[in-house]
């Protein structure tokens, strides 16, 4: 080998280049399909949380066991769907279904009526089963929800302070387009005597009302729905509005009879 040769300075290849962009793109392809998942996780968990939420809020208000079997949330239009709902009474009265509701759907206008108040696009109720229970003492479960119910109200009221506005009447109705109702039975329960359990069925279903604008509206017709529909105890068909409401009176109003 000549001196040439071995002098010669040694020929540099080039080392391949890292691809570091490419690695970075993967990356960040990695990250977004992973927060594209946590947020379909989340949009899927949204219902059972709320769920959650609305279930402990009204066993801690009412002291009275919930179920609900699912709650959507909705925002075009805006709304909730309730379906499943059942509440227990308390040991107290027995343990017994106090609630049943299969379905309750409400949507709101998102404009506001006239007088500013808000305005429900649909309320759609499908109550199967109310049982009233009363008990040794002469006290129904209803008394028992009223109570907390007021209890609350103070609670709240209390907790907002003297400076705070004061909270909407709760007797003003807003005005509902378009009103479905389904209703079931009336179950009326007197611990004091066995003897005394009624049944008042009423089967309306799908009953439909538009432009109901305030209590009395309702109330009116509802009264028509008493002729109409009617209702049966006993297997006694029962149409007049007066002496039907009466009775309901009566049923949910045990204590004073």
């Amino acid at each position: 080998m000549s001196t040439s040769e071995t002098n010669a300075p040694p020929v540099l290849v080039p080392a391949p280049r890292r691809r570091s962009g490419g690695l970075w793109w993967k990356v960040l392809l990695g990250l977004f399909g992973c927060g594209v998942l946590l947020l379909v996780i989340l949009a899927l968990s949204l219902g059972n949380i709320a769920r959650r939420v609305v279930r402990t809020q009204i066993e801690r208000v009412t002291g009275m066991p919930t179920e609900i079997d699912s709650l959507k949330l909705s925002l075009r239009p805006l709304g909730i769907r309730i379906a499943g709902f059942r509440m227990m009474n308390t040991p107290e009265f027995g343990g017994t279904e106090f609630l049943n509701l299969p379905e309750l759907a409400v949507s709101v206008d998102r404009e506001p009526s006239t007088n500013g108040q808000s305005k429900l696009q649909e309320l759609r109720i499908n109550l199967a089963r109310v049982n009233v229970v009363v008990d040794q003492k002469g006290r129904s479960n209803l008394d028992a929800l009223q109570e907390r119910g007021e209890a609350e109200r103070k609670r709240q009221s209390l907790k907002r302070g003297t400076n705070a506005p004061p909270a909407a009447d709760a007797k003003e109705m807003p005005p509902i387009a378009r009103l479905e109702l389904s209703l079931g039975e009336l179950h009326f329960d007197d611990q004091r005597d066995p003897n005394a359990t009624k049944t008042l069925r009423f089967r309306w279903t799908n009953e439909v009302m538009t432009n109901v604008v305030s209590r009395d509206d309702l109330g009116g017709r509802l009264l028509v729905l008493a002729v109409t529909r009617g209702a049966t105890m006993q297997g006694e068909k029962l149409n007049d509005p007066y002496s039907l409401l009466e009775l309901i009176g009566k049923l949910l109003k045990p204590s004073g009879n």
